[in-house]
């Protein structure tokens, strides 16, 4: 997968979160990699290159999250996921009555607090 400046990944290594800085490039090692800012972790704030093999596309919505989805105007807390279902994403969320339901990824709108 290629990132962009501002793409938000998980290092695959640590499960850390980072924000890609510039690349892709080819390190001193002939691999591509990335430079990346730590967004969480003890390396939190500082700058370094992974390769491009340990980084995966951050998660859109995190546990605990309120979310609504396009087909409702309900507000729901993602509580699982994300999931793989034929090539896309989805979530387990659970409604403000306690029920709970899923949905895909693509379906889902973030609320603004």
């Amino acid at each position: 997968m290629q990132f962009k400046a501002g793409d938000k990944a998980v290092c695959g290594v640590t499960g850390a979160k980072v924000e890609i800085q510039f690349g892709p490039f080819t390190s001193a090692a002939i691999k591509e990699s990335y430079l990346v800012k730590w967004l969480e972790g003890p390396n939190e704030g500082r700058c370094s290159i992974l390769w491009a093999c340990d980084l995966e596309p951050a998660p859109k919505f995190e546990v605990g999250q309120r979310v609504t989805c396009s087909y409702s105007k309900e507000i729901f807390e993602v509580v699982a996921g994300p999931f793989p279902s034929n090539q896309q994403l989805f979530y387990v969320l659970k409604k403000e009555d306690g029920d709970h339901d899923t949905s895909y990824e693509e379906y889902m709108v973030p609320v603004v607090q």
